[in-house]
């Protein structure tokens, strides 16, 4: 006999139902995972008290977050045992399963798709992204930032879709700063106030930041900063800035009731007509138009999934 499972979907939360067949009525093949019942939602995430001993790929980024207990982890082969703190970053198409290895131990899946992964990584440098590819990630976190993201994660589910978007992007944020922190040191030979200043400027808190505004936390003349931009990024602080807050603008008009005028006046643009300008500058649409076309095509995926 071997357990298995079956997935169903409920409020964009994987849900599995075990059952048992005998080994001999079935042949064992990898199994793919699809976590996303809605398919215009960025992220997922489950809370889990077994296991998944069964070997499974997705087209997916999952952070796979131990909460209590102690498992055994399989990756693309190789083993380890994970306790509290520890999170393994499963990358899309690798091979794992997990095994409980205590009998109270529970974990936390937060599944993310590739382009909001990609969109969030690119924001530090391209080098970042492509970087996160290599190799297996197992990093570990403190009981402060643990319990931080098990209640984020439990007001998700009461959350209008806003503050979902804003809460697993912050969840997002968080893992992937420590990712940084812990297991690429310092990504490309930048110094660490300068990611510390990168990460302060992608903050919910700080998205009406002014050039000024960036200057003064570096606490380096508007001179140097605009060297080290360019050094590092390639860009100004002006190009770099913008980039971030029309980021921030493509969220909220995917994600908010927020007008036009009210998402301007958030992100620090001088007028609406400003932010209309840089926007269609940068994604070829009016936001107007960006969330007109989103709430289409959402429109149509759900019709799609009836």
């Amino acid at each position: 006999m071997i357990l298995l499972y079956e997935i169903t979907m409920s409020n964009n939360l994987l849900k599995l139902v075990f059952f048992y067949i005998p080994l001999n009525n079935i042949l064992m093949k990898n199994l793919f995972v699809d976590a996303f019942a809605d398919p215009s939602k960025d992220y997922a995430y489950n809370l889990l008290y077994h296991d998944f001993p069964i070997l499974h790929n997705h087209n997916y980024w999952e952070f796979l977050i131990v909460l209590s207990g102690e498992y055994k982890h399989t990756i693309n082969g190789k083993e380890e045992l994970i306790n509290r703190g520890q999170i393994i970053v499963v990358k899309p198409d690798d091979y794992h399963m997990l095994v409980q290895n205590s009998k109270s131990a529970s974990h936390l899946n937060i599944m993310a798709k590739c382009e909001a992964i990609e969109k969030w990584a690119r924001n530090y440098s391209d080098a970042f992204y492509e970087s996160l590819f290599k190799g297996e990630i197992n990093i570990s976190m403190n009981d402060v930032y643990i319990n931080k993201i098990e209640t984020y994660c439990l007001l998700y589910n009461n959350s209008d879709e806003q503050k979902q978007q804003l809460i697993m992007n912050y969840i997002t944020s968080l893992i992937l700063t420590n990712v940084i922190d812990q297991f690429f040191n310092v990504v490309d030979d930048k110094p660490k106030w300068l990611l510390d200043l990168i990460a302060q400027m992608h903050r919910q808190e700080n998205i009406s930041w002014t050039v000024s505004d960036v200057v003064s936390y570096s606490n380096f003349s508007h001179v140097h900063l605009i060297r080290e931009f360019k050094k590092y990024f390639d860009c100004s602080i002006v190009e770099y800035l913008r980039k971030v807050k029309i980021s921030f603008a493509t969220d909220y008009l995917k994600h908010s009731n927020l007008s036009i005028s009210e998402i301007s006046f958030l992100l620090g643009f001088s007028s609406v007509s400003h932010l209309n300008h840089i926007f269609k500058e940068t994604t070829g649409k009016t936001p107007l138009q960006y969330r007109k076309d989103y709430l289409s095509k959402k429109g149509k995926a759900a019709r799609d999934t009836l």
